[in-house]
């Protein structure tokens, strides 16, 4: 879990203009492993992709290369959703 935190604070998304103090509460913690989850899928496709591309599979490279897109923009929204409802507001 450990670690799993230490990936999401690496990703960190600019939050709208406010500073915020990096409490996770149980919403941060759903999403992060989501995050996760999703970061390692596109691991796994970006070398499933470079076997196809060896082989010389170009429908299943264009299948691939799309499922990448989606796991990419599905990641960048978890990590977001993550740092921006799962902590606190600083206070100034």
């Amino acid at each position: 879990m450990n670690f799993i935190l230490k990936f999401i604070i690496s990703k960190k998304v600019h939050t709208r203009s406010r500073l915020r103090v990096f409490r996770p509460n149980k919403f941060f913690f759903k999403r992060a492993i989501k995050s996760f989850i999703c970061y390692f899928a596109m691991f796994l496709s970006y070398n499933i992709l470079s076997v196809l591309i060896k082989n010389k599979k170009i429908f299943e490279c264009v299948v691939m290369l799309e499922l990448i897109r989606r796991l990419k923009k599905s990641f960048k929204k978890m990590t977001t959703f993550a740092l921006r409802f799962g902590t606190l507001p600083s206070k100034e």
